[in-house]
């Protein structure tokens, strides 16, 4: 959904152990990688899973999402997996607020979050979240429809995932 073209620049947010950052450096196309974790010994384990490939520069930095080190308008592209289901709301739209700062106009940026469950998993699992978030490793499905609408993206494609009978939903949006 990223659609990486010749010569564009990526910026990955909340890489965690880097699995999907290391794919996606590995791509031909991107003339810069970036990947952000704020998480010190996720990004150490990210730092060892990659493996420098001829051409490819990639460069993996701590930083939180709410505060991106990066210049207005540096990327092209922006991928940002199972993050935002963690913040709070006021956290959520601040982090769409920086990758749109981060992001070049018309640019993209890719989403993937949880989405709401099947009907016998979904009322259990926000039981579950309002006694204890820490049980389900904080994460619970966010209405990013709403989220992206408030903040001025315009929504391109959205796709239902399943893993394991895992709802997940991947976006493709631009600021409009």
């Amino acid at each position: 959904m990223a659609d990486l073209r010749p010569g564009e620049s990526l910026l990955e947010v909340a890489i965690g152990t880097g699995v999907l950052f290391a794919k996606l450096a590995e791509r031909e196309g991107p003339k810069r990688c970036v990947g952000v974790e704020l998480a010190w010994p996720m990004l150490e384990r990210a730092r060892r899973r990659l493996i420098p490939q001829p051409g490819a520069h990639p460069a993996l930095c701590q930083a939180d999402a709410r505060r991106l080190p990066f210049g207005d308008a540096t990327f092209d592209v922006v991928v940002n997996c199972y993050m935002l289901d963690l913040l709070s709301e006021e956290d959520i739209r601040v982090a769409l607020k920086e990758f749109r700062r981060v992001l070049k106009p018309a640019a993209r940026l890719v989403l993937l979050v949880m989405a709401r469950q099947n009907w016998v998993i979904q009322p259990l699992w926000m039981r579950l979240y309002s006694l204890s978030p820490a049980l389900l490793g904080g994460c619970r499905p966010v209405p990013l429809a709403e989220y992206l609408a408030s903040e001025g993206w315009q929504v391109e494609r959205r796709e239902g995932v399943s893993q394991c009978a895992f709802q997940s939903e991947l976006w493709l949006a631009r600021a409009s």
